[in-house]
C-alpha cells in the first residue's frame, strides 16, 4: 500500500466517522422515548452515547493529525 491509499483510507475513516455516531445517537434518542425504560436507565444509556461521541469527536482529529503527519512524509 502506498502513501496516497493510506491517506485516502484514513481520510475514508474520518468521514465515517462523521457520518455514522449522529446516525446512532438519533435513533437510540427515538428509540429511548419510546421504550418505557426507567428515566434513570435512558440517562444512563443517554450518558453513554454522549462519550462514544465525544471519542468520536476525538478520533477524527486523531485520523486528521495522522493525515497531515503521512502528507508530509517525502515519497521513498
Amino acid at each position: 500500500m502506498d502513501k496516497k491509499e493510506i491517506i485516502a483510507k484514513l481520510k475514508k475513516a474520518m468521514i465515517t466517522e462523521e457520518m455514522v455516531i449522529p446516525i446512532y445517537t438519533k435513533h437510540i434518542k427515538t428509540a429511548l422515548l419510546w421504550s418505557g425504560l426507567y428515566p434513570d436507565l435512558q440517562e444512563e444509556i443517554r450518558l453513554h452515547m454522549e462519550k462514544l461521541k465525544n471519542e468520536s469527536e476525538r478520533h477524527k482529529h486523531i485520523l486528521a493529525y495522522t493525515i497531515s503527519k503521512i502528507e508530509k512524509v517525502s515519497d521513498v
